[in-house]
């Protein structure tokens, strides 16, 4: 099983987006470009309507 359909266990800090872009100074873009790479770890969704 991939770390993609882990369910977040307690402990884990998730980020959105914005979290990301405002800690590390980089782009959205970048983020979906190092994401894509494997470079980031891919989103995950910790409820029906949430994506962190």
């Amino acid at each position: 099983m991939d770390d993609t359909s882990r369910t977040p266990q307690a402990g884990d800090e998730l980020w959105d987006l914005k979290v990301v872009a405002g800690k590390t100074g980089l782009s959205r873009s970048t983020i979906y470009a190092y994401v894509a790479g494997g470079i980031f770890p891919a989103q995950r969704r910790p409820g029906p309507r949430r994506v962190a």
